[in-house]
């Protein structure tokens, strides 16, 4: 036999070997709670213990989507879920494969759009991993949609290369600029506890303030919607700066709030918002 196919046999032969290298045992568990869009508490052999899902990274608490990654990995792995943790020995030490019956969790994560695939070079799993979060990217699911970067130049009222103007043609301007876009606002007060506020402004005139929170010590959440409708009632664009006051008002009342611009900051009564994007809700509402 030649040194050549002598050398062809040994690679096939260990080729071999690689594939039918059994899958590492996966151990029982149980949920006890989830911390947020990518760790999950377990009762293993009576222990608990904090297991994060290999290849997964979800946004945190406080960042843009990050109480819907939690909620979401909350609806996979409730309280009480019997599942099985398998280890991957190029994953980080805490890092498991989370299945739930014959469902792999961290496949589904990545598959409804609530985290981005993480270090997936080395793993088992990579194909199943980047496929789930390949096919929420194309189908534009989760943080693919909510979380895109605001286009640039802002499409909010942004500043115009031309001396102030007000009145009724500003005021028309500010309303083209300010429909169908949604102003995101989250507070983050400790590691445990965080808030979003969403406010969308329809081009008919309607609009909601969507509010959700929460507290990871206490393992409370809820959401708020309160809906209306908007107008503007007087604007004003400099060269470099946009301002914009607008009246939102319902039957339980009115008030009135201060939208202003200037490059890519976006502000609301003083107060920067995290991210403004196009509103999903009003595209359900105008078919868009």
């Amino acid at each position: 036999m030649s040194t050549l196919e002598h050398s062809a046999r040994r690679i096939a032969a260990v080729s071999a070997a690689v594939l039918f290298v059994p899958a590492a045992p996966a151990a029982a568990a149980t949920v006890v709670r989830v911390i947020d869009g990518d760790t999950v508490k377990v009762r293993e052999d009576g222990k608990v213990r904090t297991v994060d899902l290999a290849g997964v990274n979800a946004p945190e608490p406080g960042a843009c989507a990050g109480p819907e990654a939690r909620r979401g990995l909350g609806r996979l792995l409730p309280a009480g879920a019997h599942v099985r943790l398998q280890r991957d020995t190029d994953a980080p030490a805490r890092a498991r494969y989370v299945l739930r019956g014959d469902r792999l969790v961290n496949a589904a994560v990545l598959r409804q759009g609530l985290a981005r695939p993480e270090d997936t070079g080395e793993l088992s799993k990579r194909a199943a991993l980047e496929a789930a979060a390949q096919e929420a990217q194309q189908q534009r699911k989760g943080i693919w949609k909510s979380c895109e970067a605001v286009p640039t130049p802002s499409p909010t009222p942004a500043p115009s290369p031309a001396p102030p103007t007000g009145g009724p043609e500003a005021i028309q301007r500010a309303r083209t600029d300010l429909a169908d876009r949604m102003f995101i606002k989250i507070t983050s007060t400790s590691i445990l506890n965080s808030s979003e506020a969403r406010l969308h402004l329809c081009r008919d005139g309607y609009s909601a303030l969507d509010i959700s929170w929460s507290n990871d010590a206490s393992g409370g959440s809820g959401t708020s919607r309160t809906e209306g409708s908007w107008e503007v009632v007087s604007a004003e664009y400099t060269a470099t700066t946009a301002t914009a006051r607008v009246r939102l008002f319902n039957g339980d009342g009115e008030t009135f709030r201060t939208f202003f611009a200037q490059g890519q900051r976006v502000s609301i009564d003083g107060v920067d918002q995290t991210q403004v994007a196009s509103s999903d809700l009003c595209a359900v509402r105008t078919g868009g």
